[in-house]
This record gives C-alpha cells, structure tokens and sequence, in this order.
C-alpha cells in the first residue's frame, strides 16, 4: 500500500496527463444553487455575529451541505495517506497543536481516533494535512517559507490555519471567497492560532504577488463569468495546486480546459492532472503546475 500512495502521490505532481473529464452536473437550475447558498450566506453570517453560534458552526446542516462533510472512513483514508507519505508532519508539535485546535473550535459533526494521531482528529483535518503534505512536495527545497499563498474558496479557513501554523509557514496566506465567509475564516484564524500566527492571514482581493495558487473544490464550481478573474490569478502564479469537482454549476470550466489554460500561459512550466488521491468523488482530479 505504501508504494501505490507514493506512486500516486509522484504522479500528481509529475507531468501527467488525463483527458478533460465530462461533468455530471446537479445542480442545473439556479434557484436550487442560489438557495443552497442563501442558506450557508445566512449561516455564516449569524456565527460571526454570534459567539454561541460560532461555537457550533461546522455541525449546522447549512454548514454541511457546503464543508464538514467528510465521513469517518474517508477520514481513515487521509490518515493512513498521511501515516505512509508525509509522516515527517506528525513529528511538528505546531502542527498537533492546530489539529487539537480544530477539533476544540466550531464542534466539527465527526471526530474519531486514528491511528498515529494523538485525540479525537476531524477527518476534514486529516484531509488539510494530506494537503499541506502535497503542498511541500509541489514546492521543493524550503517548502512554504517565504511564500505569499492565495487561496481561492478557503471556506473557514481550515487549510490555511494549519499551514500557516507549522514550521515552515508561508509569509502570507490571503484567502478570497465570499464576504461571509471570510468574515468566518478571519475569526476562526484568530481563534485557533497564536497572534504572530494569524497576522499572517488576510482576506479579500489585493493587488499583490502570489507564488503559490490553491483552490480545492471551489474554483471548479465557479460559472466563467465569475472565475474569469481567478483564471488570471492562477496563471500569473508559479506554482499552483487545484483540486477540481464536477457537478456544481453548468457553466463551470472542465478541468481539462483549465489545465490547458494554465499550460498555455506558462510554456515553462510542468503541469499535471492526476486522479484525486484518495479519491472523495467520481471524476475529481488534482491539477498542479510548477516552474521546470
């Protein structure tokens, strides 16, 4: 099992390539999208507001339909990923403090044991750490240090809280999402990490560089007409990583033509699409690019 983790975990960081894939989607009519997130507006709206509904906000079924809806065995999955690839992230102390501060923050609706993790772990933390693990791997040599990372769709700022707290922190982390949801992840980020931690956590749009492109789940779920602006960030980066889902909106991009955007912006770098690993959805694909 180690050795087909990581041989997959190589290949989605090499110069792999798989076929667009086609999109199944589910939610063709509006109404029924902007009713989804009407809810989730409302939702995150009423926990930056409310400290008793912060409290409780990633169990709340509006909350649900959009994050927290990893399960305990998929969380099993990103554990034993993590356990065989990345196990140097189980020995940084800073890190097990944020997994601890996760499970203690927001009442996550699943926690459970895992194996080489110390207390209750929530599987959705499990799958940043897999992450963050992919993360180094993309980058090389001093991993994220000194690196300005832009996250677009950083829901409550789960995998910037965990990147941000470990040894090899990035100079900045600037999540862009909607207006609620940044309110939430700035709260979250002040709730769950050290001060000099979280001041290097920002929100909204900035005239800035990025060295580094993240966007898992989110960015694919975007019509064109609003990603079209994303799409450009993403191409001016270096170094990008986008897991894509299919099945959202009906004009979202296919990843395929999003991987050939990329390519065609920057003919000089490598850029990969692999299958999602360990896979959460049919037809989900991690694209990375980097410098060759």
């Amino acid at each position: 099992m180690q050795a087909l983790i990581l041989i997959t975990t190589a290949n989605a960081l090499s110069a792999t390539k798989k076929p667009s894939t086609q999109q199944p989607f589910l939610y063709d009519n509006a109404a029924t999208l902007a009713d989804r997130y009407a809810d989730y507006r409302r939702h995150c709206d009423r926990c930056v507001a409310d400290d008793a509904a912060f409290a409780t906000f990633k169990s709340a079924p509006a909350y649900r339909d959009i994050l927290e809806h990893l399960s305990e065995d998929q969380g099993r999955m990103y554990a034993h990923f993590v356990r065989e690839a990345y196990a140097d992230l189980l020995g940084e102390a800073p890190l097990a403090a944020a997994v601890a501060a996760a499970a203690r923050v927001g009442a996550p609706p699943v926690l459970a044991s895992y194996d080489g993790f110390d207390g209750a772990v929530s599987p959705t933390q499990l799958r940043y750490l897999k992450t963050l693990g992919d993360l180094r791997a993309l980058v090389g040599g001093g991993a994220l240090a000194g690196l300005r990372v832009l996250e677009i769709g950083g829901g409550y700022g789960g995998q910037a809280q965990l990147a941000l707290a470990a040894d090899d922190a990035p100079a900045a982390w600037r999540v862009r999402d909607l207006d609620c949801a940044e309110r939430l992840a700035a709260k979250y980020i002040d709730a769950t990490l050290p001060a000099a931690a979280a001041a290097r956590f920002a929100t909204g749009a900035e005239d800035e560089a990025t060295d580094l492109f993240v966007s898992n789940y989110a960015l694919s779920e975007l019509p064109r007409d609003v990603a079209a602006e994303y799409y450009a960030l993403a191409e001016a980066a270096p170094f990008g990583y986008v897991t894509w889902n299919h099945g959202i909106h009906a004009d979202a991009m296919p990843s395929g033509e999003f991987a050939d955007r990329i390519a065609a912006a920057r003919p000089g770098a490598t850029v990969a699409v692999a299958d999602e690993c360990p896979p959460t959805a049919e037809g989900n694909v991690l694209i990375t690019w980097r410098p060759k």
